[in-house]
């Protein structure tokens, strides 16, 4: 936040804007790329971390708070079947990947304009 100029939200100031309009014209965009990377890492460090779900609540209720690591845990550790465990997390890495790319693409393409 305190890398976002002071005289933008002077002038929007000076313009009549409240402080909810600074907000979504002022501050929202200029932290975009912090929410963007943000959203980067905590879909993969979600989507890599087994230790919340399995604590917590281990899938329960009906399977409802099953992540997709959970899952192949689940699978290879609990049903003895290793090879299906790991397959799906095989088949889930490339998703991940693109996920990753498209984020990275989209900041970069912000950033040069």
């Amino acid at each position: 936040l305190q890398a976002i100029p002071r005289d933008l939200f002077e002038a929007a100031e000076i313009d009549g804007a409240s402080r909810l309009q600074q907000f979504r014209h002022i501050t929202v965009p200029s932290m975009r790329h912090v929410f963007m990377i943000t959203v980067m890492l905590s879909t993969v460090f979600t989507s890599t971390s087994i230790v919340v779900v399995h604590i917590l609540t281990n899938g329960a209720p009906a399977n409802r708070t099953e992540i997709l690591p959970n899952f192949a845990y689940n699978l290879a550790i609990g049903s003895g079947r290793l090879g299906i465990g790991s397959a799906v997390n095989l088949v889930f890495l490339p998703f991940l990947v693109i996920f990753i790319i498209l984020i990275t693409r989209r900041m970069l393409q912000n950033r040069s304009v």
